[in-house]
């Protein structure tokens, strides 16, 4: 798991994310119909809200991907290291970082590329991004327009 500082697709979703707060619900609509797998997590690290691609994406529900449920569908050789990056993240404060890690879905493992940003405003937690770790590869190819 890596943190940066540059600019990335959650810092720019958390700087507009916190600057229009008031529009909450048009946010939650928006993210409804996102295709990226979208999640928020209060300032202590406990995930409060999943779009619905999360859950597609992850194989998932919203009832067992929130709070801290979404450990539950770790691979059992990444729950300590995610569980530690996750830790370091929220008591550090780290405003960004990402890694790679793999989740259990239909038994087998598939590896899934997370970004989180910690939002200006710390009472306003952390806003991150989760896609298949083979599509983030290929959209790292692609030359920027």
């Amino acid at each position: 798991m890596e943190t940066t500082s540059n600019g990335s697709l959650a810092t720019n979703l958390a700087a507009h994310f916190t600057q229009h707060r008031a529009d909450l619900d048009l946010y939650r609509d928006v993210l409804a119909m996102c295709p990226i797998g979208m999640f928020h997590a209060d300032s202590s690290g406990v995930v409060d809200y999943v779009n619905p691609a999360y859950c597609r994406i992850l194989g998932t529900t919203s009832a067992i991907a929130l709070d801290e449920g979404w450990r539950s569908i770790l691979h059992h050789d990444d729950t300590e290291r995610v569980a530690a990056w996750w830790k370091k993240i929220v008591t550090e404060r780290i405003h960004h970082a990402s890694g790679i890690a793999r989740f259990i879905l239909s038994n087998e493992p598939r590896e899934f590329y997370f970004e989180v940003v910690r939002l200006a405003s710390t009472n306003n937690g952390y806003a991150g991004i989760v896609i298949a770790a083979d599509l983030h590869q290929m959209l790292e190819k692609q030359p920027e327009t």
